[in-house]
């Protein structure tokens, strides 16, 4: 009787220990190549993983969940995991595939990938895309979150002053280890054409150690005039193109 009364609380007792794992959770390491990519469990960020990917979560409780990583210039990974009650850890592993999309701003008067006019990129559109880099266009007016699929932002020629949502995902984007190509023009007022002095992003700008001057090249050769053209733009006759590789 006495056994039983014994084997019966040492039942009990393990019983609420279990009860007590499983509410308490588990914390769950995540190792990432490359590292300081932002890790969302269930929708929600958990952290990020260290300059060497390794990052260790807060307990979470028994049962399926979801996982996604992200990090600018590399594709979403998303997976499902289990926690089991038995689990006494739990280790997961994500090796990320770089992206080749290069993706343009628009939405404050900037250069389009579309337009084959004098101030279109859309030439520049074809070159990258001979090099196999897909191309796309994103507006940070709409929607101030640049996705982590760009493996270079290009803010290209902007009117338009940049507000300061805009700047700071720029911002948030290149100190999280993205990269960026800005070509702004120097700020002008010639007739009904104006180009803003964009006062936030020049800041931003001067912050990285990059002071713009408010110079301007002029092209006083006849053959500009000829061409259609003000000395305000320079005619480029030939250039030497060279291929290179992103990396």
């Amino acid at each position: 009787m006495t056994a039983s009364i014994v084997f019966g609380v040492v039942l009990i007792t393990a019983g609420m220990g279990a009860l007590y794992w499983i509410a308490l959770g588990l914390k769950v390491t995540i190792h990432t190549n490359p590292g300081r990519a932002k890790i969302l469990i269930d929708g929600g960020e958990v952290g990020r993983t260290n300059s060497y990917g390794s990052l260790t979560t807060p307990r979470i409780r028994a049962g399926d969940h979801s996982l996604a990583v992200l990090r600018h210039g590399y594709y979403e990974w998303k997976q499902s995991f289990n926690i089991a009650f038995t689990d006494l850890s739990k280790s997961l592993n994500v090796r990320l595939k770089r992206t080749r999309t290069i993706c343009f701003i628009n939405g404050s008067g900037e250069h389009q990938i579309d337009d084959s006019d004098r101030n279109g990129y859309s030439r520049f559109k074809k070159l990258l895309g001979k090099d196999e880099y897909d191309v796309k266009s994103i507006n940070l007016l709409q929607k101030a979150e640049i996705p982590s699929e760009c493996a270079v932002i290009v803010v290209g020629g902007p009117t338009s002053d940049y507000q300061q949502p805009e700047v700071d995902e720029i911002k948030n984007n290149v100190e999280d280890g993205g990269h960026a190509l800005f070509m702004l023009d120097a700020p002008l007022k010639m007739g009904q054409s104006e180009i803003a002095d964009n006062n936030a992003l020049t800041k931003q700008l001067q912050n990285w150690g990059v002071t713009l001057n408010k110079d301007l090249i002029l092209d006083l050769n006849p053959i500009g005039q000829l061409a259609g053209v003000g000395p305000q733009v320079v005619l480029v006759t030939s250039t030497t193109a060279t291929r290179s590789s992103m990396r």
